[in-house]
């Protein structure tokens, strides 16, 4: 995979003590200089600007969320993020969705409370709309994820779900993108349904491409997306996803 040296938007919590209102603990980045948005721990994360080495997946998760991303950028705007039906710590994940725009946001939501996330500290003064912002949630490690979806208000927890929507990007131009999914039993899927459309026309690479997941069932699934390259075979990406009760 091809590395380029690249100004990353980066925020970051790899470990909380156990309690809600545990310390953050963040990892040794190289902050950019002489700007407010560098690099720093902000209360319940850490967040802001990074020299980092980044790289590109073929195909990328971006977003799992009931309903859609949904703020006012100004100053005094507080998100607060939720996983209906979770009863366990759950990872949380922002990134960008432009190309080039290297952004992350990561922090562990609590089951007892939200995750206030105000945007006054790095997304008001970088100019990154709700336009621009994929997030989702998981559990387990960074290498075995199981995802879940999450709830994001700006007015207190929301107490209706939205449609709940799989996002992902492309490193290239997908002639088509189609997708399926079935019952998660370990690392295998098994029954799984017929392939069906996300899109049946060609888009830019990194376009936001969303999959309606009002089909699947309370539990563990797996949902299994392939996009077509042009003149090359299919790219195809798994991913587990935990449905809470509806």
């Amino acid at each position: 995979m091809h590395l380029l040296k690249a100004m990353v938007l980066l925020s970051v919590l790899f470990e909380t003590a156990s309690s809600s209102d545990a310390a953050v603990i963040c990892t040794k980045l190289q902050p950019v200089g002489g700007s407010p948005s560098g690099y720093q721990s902000r209360g319940n994360r850490c967040e802001g600007l990074y020299i980092a080495d980044v790289g590109s997946d073929t195909i990328r998760l971006a977003s799992l969320t009931f309903g859609r991303l949904s703020y006012d950028l100004r100053r005094g705007t507080l998100l607060f993020v939720t996983a209906p039906g979770q009863r366990e710590a759950v990872n949380i994940r922002a990134v960008a969705l432009p190309p080039n725009t290297y952004y992350r946001m990561d922090a562990v939501l609590s089951p007892e409370r939200p995750l206030s996330w105000p945007v006054a500290d790095v997304l008001l003064p970088e100019g990154l709309l709700d336009s621009r912002i994929g997030i989702f949630g998981w559990k387990g490690s960074e290498s075995d994820k199981t995802l879940v979806p999450l709830m994001i208000s700006t007015g207190g927890p929301l107490r209706q779900r939205g449609v709940p929507t799989l996002t992902v990007q492309t490193s290239f131009d997908p002639q088509r993108v189609k997708w399926r999914w079935g019952i998660a039993e370990g690392l295998k899927c098994s029954a799984l349904t017929a392939w069906r459309d996300a899109t049946s026309i060609t888009v830019k690479a990194d376009s936001p491409i969303g999959i309606n997941l009002s089909q699947l069932t309370p539990g563990v699934r797996c949902v299994e997306i392939a996009a077509e390259p042009e003149r090359r075979d299919w790219a195809k990406v798994r991913f587990r996803v935990e449905m809470p009760p509806r």
